[in-house]
């Protein structure tokens, strides 16, 4: 499979600003020899979506996005104690069973567990919240001590900053290092741990 071209981040109402920031950053900017991202931020229903800041967002994709993204990142939301709505959970195993990679940046984790595509998986989240991810989805390996953890076309990220570490490994696994490189150094950070 070629490396991903399209990259949508489902943003739940109350979604992380940090996060949208992050994933915004990394595959929405378009510049110099990077590759450019056919990127969107969706949501449940096109319109303003709150986020934990109190700032609202205004968003033009719903879930439909999803369906034709070869990446799908899972944001964290405030009110992640609260499983997603059936349709967001159809649209990421969807997504993940037609071959799309799907990833989860912090308690996004939670997204993906409660759609099943976490059973039987290793993964990470909030070091804060990992105790309760284990404890309400025991079929998950967590790990609450990695950056982030790869698992093939699953793959979950840690919390807060550390939510570059995995765009940047994602970038690194799917378009080499010499790009990861270069976009870690475009938005000042070190390169790829």
């Amino acid at each position: 499979m070629p490396p991903f071209a399209s990259v949508a981040a489902y943003a739940p109402p109350g979604v992380g600003m940090l996060a949208v920031g992050i994933v915004t950053e990394v595959f929405g900017w378009h510049g110099g020899a990077l590759p450019g991202f056919d990127f969107a931020l969706c949501t449940d229903r096109p319109g303003p979506v709150p986020t934990d800041l109190g700032v609202p967002l205004t968003l033009t994709h719903g879930l439909d996005r999803l369906a034709s993204a070869d990446l799908v990142i899972a944001l964290p939301w405030a009110d992640f104690r609260t499983p997603p709505a059936p349709a967001v959970l159809d649209a990421l195993s969807a997504a993940h069973a037609r071959g799309s990679l799907v990833a989860a940046h912090c308690v996004g984790a939670f997204a993906l567990a409660a759609a099943g595509l976490l059973d039987g998986r290793r993964a990470t989240t909030h070091w804060r919240f990992a105790r309760l991810l284990a404890d309400r989805h025991p079929e998950v390996t967590v790990e609450p001590d990695a950056l982030y953890i790869d698992e093939g076309r699953v793959i979950t990220g840690a919390g807060a900053a550390a939510g570059f570490d995995l765009c940047l490994h994602l970038l690194r696994r799917e378009h080499g290092a010499a790009t990861a490189n270069a976009v870690a150094r475009d938005i000042v950070l070190p390169s790829p741990r």
